[in-house]
């Protein structure tokens, strides 16, 4: 029997890398009426919006801004479960499937009872031999991401299906059970974090978080923001405070402190001695903002 799915494409002055996407995945091969493709363009300033109006078969939710990517797929979530989705597929739009990387996905709620959120295998879109990503660990105390295998050449090491700390946004197929239970991703995530926070929240709730091997993507890795490094920084370094600031408690909390601050340094050292002050300041300015949360907390998203 096969169940309806809704996939998310959040898009931002990107379309021909969507327009990309959405080309690979008319060849997959999954029944193409149980399938909704749901398009996020999150406040594009480009001509994203007139070359997605003329898709056929997707449905097009425009927003007036960028409201950042944890909201901007809840918007899309909230449309896929609205219209009867029995599971939702967040997809990167600088991706490009393969056709049976869906049906593979399925498979591993088909054979788990306690699934609640899985990744495929992700290779490199520019180096298809080498790997991004076969599954998520956490390095403590700081519960840091670490992705598996990243830079790695495939040759079968990672090809073991496995519950894994924690999935990646880039492809990430969630059952509307564990949505329903566990709420929509925290919209303070502008973006970066939002998965592996999610992925702990599943975890919380009862849900296993797995990696499946035999469904296969590429990715562009950080395409949307790689014409403007300072920004990206911005905002590695502002869901990583908030991030921090949501998890971290009790004895652990004074040496993830001296940690980050030793790492702080390192990374205004490094852009210093190369002559960017700009990411330096970057940097710094997505710490004080992440802070802010600790000055006036926010209520998570459900």
């Amino acid at each position: 029997m096969f169940v309806k799915i809704g996939i998310i494409i959040l898009n931002w002055n990107g379309w021909n890398d969507t327009l990309n996407c959405i080309a690979s995945l008319d060849s997959v091969d999954y029944p193409k009426n149980q399938i909704s493709i749901y398009i996020v363009d999150n406040g594009s300033t480009d001509e994203s919006v007139n070359h997605l109006r003329q898709l056929p078969g997707i449905t097009l939710l425009e927003l007036p801004s960028n409201i950042g990517f944890a909201a901007g797929v809840n918007f899309g979530i909230d449309h896929a479960l609205c219209n009867g989705c029995e599971y939702v597929l967040l997809l990167n739009n600088d991706t490009i499937v393969f056709p049976d990387f869906l049906r593979q996905l399925l498979q591993i709620f088909e054979t788990s009872a306690t699934a609640g959120l899985v990744s495929p295998k992700i290779h490199y879109q520019d180096r298809p031999d080498r790997l991004f990503f076969a599954g998520g660990k956490f390095r403590k105390p700081r519960i840091i991401g670490e992705l598996i295998g990243m830079g790695e050449i495939d040759e079968g090491q990672y090809d073991q299906a496995r519950v894994v700390d924690f999935a990646v946004g880039t492809c990430l197929l969630l059952s509307r059970t564990a949505i329903e239970q566990i709420g929509y991703l925290d919209k303070r995530f502008f973006a970066y974090y939002e998965d592996i926070d999610y992925s702990i929240r599943a975890t919380q709730a009862g849900f296993s978080v797995w990696y499946q091997p035999a469904s296969v993507i590429l990715h562009r890795v950080s395409h949307s923001t790689e014409g403007n490094p300072q920004f990206r920084i911005f905002l590695e370094a502002q869901s990583r405070i908030l991030f921090f600031s949501k998890y971290i408690r009790g004895f652990n909390l004074l040496s993830v402190i001296i940690l980050e601050m030793a790492h702080f340094v390192r990374v205004l050292l490094r852009a210093v001695l190369k002559g960017n002050i700009e990411l330096a300041w970057g940097y710094t300015k997505g710490v004080l903002a992440g802070l802010r949360p600790l000055r006036q907390e926010q209520p998570i998203p459900r």
